[in-house]
């Protein structure tokens, strides 16, 4: 089975908080590097990785050391 170095997941409004945690911890006990769990309604981006976790805002830039020299403004990941 392949495994993705970065997972990205969108929170469901639905979705209770430890749903999304399982979610998360699955995904990193199956070896993904990170996970990047989006908040649409919030327009804030999780960045879970082993041992770290980042909150990013929408005046926040993702950047990630997998993805050398690739950056991207919160604010345009949900202007789309």
């Amino acid at each position: 089975e392949l495994i993705p170095d970065i997972e990205i997941e969108g929170s469901r409004p639905a979705e209770k908080a430890p749903d999304v945690e399982r979610k998360i911890t699955a995904n990193l006990d199956a070896g993904v590097a990170e996970v990047w769990t989006l908040y649409p309604d919030l327009q804030h981006i999780y960045v879970y990785s082993a041992g770290a976790l980042s909150h990013l805002k929408q005046s926040d830039i993702l950047k990630s050391a997998l993805l050398p020299g690739w950056s991207c403004p919160v604010s345009e990941i949900f202007s789309i």
